[in-house]
C-alpha cells in the first residue's frame, strides 16, 4: 500500500499544475495520493469473503493508516 501512495503522490505532483491553483496544491495531492481503502472495499470484501475477508482487510488498513497519519499529514502540510 506504502509504495502505491508514494507512485500516487508522485502522479498528484505532476498533473497537480494542470488542475488547481497553487495554493491549492497540497490539498489537490493529498487527495490523489491518499485513496479511500476502507469504506468502499469493506461491504463488498465482507460479501465475497466475509468474516476472514473482513479481518484480513482491516489488518491491511493499518499500514494504509500509518501511511495516512505521517506521509499524509506531511503532504498536506507541505509549504
Amino acid at each position: 500500500m506504502g509504495v502505491l501512495i508514494v507512485i500516487a503522490y508522485g502522479a498528484g505532483l505532476l498533473v497537480a499544475p494542470f488542475f488547481c491553483r497553487a495554493e491549492q496544491k497540497n490539498t489537490f495531492v493529498f487527495l490523489a495520493a491518499i485513496p479511500n481503502w476502507i469504506f468502499l472495499p469493506l461491504p463488498i470484501v465482507e460479501a465475497m469473503y466475509g468474516d476472514a475477508g473482513v479481518r484480513t482487510l482491516l489488518l491491511g488498513n493499518v499500514g494504509a493508516q500509518l501511511m495516512l497519519w505521517s506521509f499524509g499529514v506531511w503532504i498536506h502540510m507541505e509549504a
